[in-house]
């Protein structure tokens, strides 16, 4: 029997599962809301700062969507965040907003090399273990809320994907050089 699952798109899982843990978002998100800046690659800041970033966006940041209805919500420092695909989380990290998740996804390969995805700018739930594999759905953590000096970015969710060999040493992967890894292919979450 084939597994439907496999025909979903990370975003389509991301959005399953925000509906799962999160009944009072309504009628069903259906498609996630990116403005300029928000997107894979995209050079300006879409929060506040009225200037470009340093290096291309290396992910996407999630922070508003479309419900089945017509109407619009968004992602707040309560909305409990799912794993969109199955996989290992190999590391926990800090960011300049929160925390950051790693995890490998070896059922996922592009010739040699294996998904990667790091979900970012959360609180992660203190009972996620380094080294344990998890299913799509589990929960993950709430995004951060970040208002503070140098910062005053609305809670959303970072999430970057990429392909890197096996082997890759995870914790060697750092924010402010991840674009400059010659392992790392990133791509972009929503192509997925």
């Amino acid at each position: 029997m084939m597994n439907k699952e496999k025909n979903h798109s990370f975003s389509d899982m991301l959005l399953r599962g925000l509906v799962t843990l999160n009944p009072a978002l309504g009628p069903g998100p259906l498609s996630w809301i990116l403005e300029p800046g928000m997107g894979f690659s995209d050079t300006a800041f879409w929060w506040g700062i009225c200037n470009t970033r340093p290096r291309p966006h290396e992910g996407v940041d999630f922070f508003s969507f479309r419900r089945t209805d017509g109407s619009t919500g968004r992602i707040d420092e309560s909305t409990r965040i799912p794993l969109a695909l199955p996989g290992t989380l190999m590391a926990k990290t800090e960011d300049f907003l929160g925390s950051s998740l790693w995890f490998c996804h070896p059922d996922k390969q592009s010739g040699t090399d294996i998904l990667f995805s790091a979900y970012a700018h959360l609180r992660p739930q203190k009972d996620l273990v380094t080294g344990e594999r998890y299913p799509a759905g589990t929960l993950l953590g709430v995004p951060t809320l970040a208002n503070t000096p140098q910062t005053k970015t609305p809670p959303h969710l970072h999430v970057s994907t990429f392909y890197a060999p096996a082997t890759l040493d995870i914790i060697m992967i750092d924010w402010s050089r991840i674009t400059e890894q010659t392992a790392v292919k990133l791509i972009d979450p929503l192509s997925l």
